[in-house]
C-alpha cells in the first residue's frame, strides 16, 4: 500500500459511506485488507502521544488529542479494532507506513513534505 493511499484514506473512509461496516462487501480491496485482518494500525509521531508508564498504551496528546478521535471514528466506521502505533518523530511515521507497520498517519501539511507522503 502506497504512503499517500494511507494518509488520505482516513479521509475517504470517513466522508463516504463503508459497506464494511453494514456486513457487505468492501469495493477498495486496500480497505478490504485492512476489514480482514480485524484492525487499523494508526501511526502518531512524538509530541501527538504519550505513552502510560504503567500500561504501556499510547494516548493522543496536543494534536494527536485531536487525531486519535478521528483514528477510532476511523476504526468504528470500519467495524476494526484501533491500534495506535508511537514512533518517535515524523520521519519515522514515514517509515512505519512505507515498511507496512502502519496503515495510516497523520502529518501536517508542509509543502516539502510532500515528496515524502504525495
Amino acid at each position: 500500500m502506497k504512503t499517500s493511499f494511507r494518509v488520505i484514506l482516513v479521509a475517504a473512509v470517513l466522508l463516504a459511506p463503508l459497506a464494511a461496516a453494514h456486513g457487505q462487501q468492501v469495493a477498495d480491496p486496500r480497505v478490504a485488507d485492512i476489514v480482514r485482518t480485524g484492525k487499523v494500525r494508526v501511526g502518531m509521531h512524538l509530541p501527538q502521544f504519550v505513552k502510560d508508564p504503567a500500561t504501556g498504551e499510547i494516548h493522543g496528546n496536543g494534536t494527536g488529542a485531536v487525531i486519535e478521535p478521528v483514528a477510532r471514528a476511523l476504526a468504528t466506521r470500519l467495524g476494526v479494532t484501533l491500534e495506535l502505533v508511537g514512533n518517535p518523530s515524523p520521519p519515522a511515521l514515514i517509515k512505519c507506513l512505507d515498511g507496512d507497520a502502519c496503515d495510516v498517519g497523520f502529518r501536517g501539511f508542509e509543502p516539502s513534505r510532500v515528496n515524502d507522503v504525495g
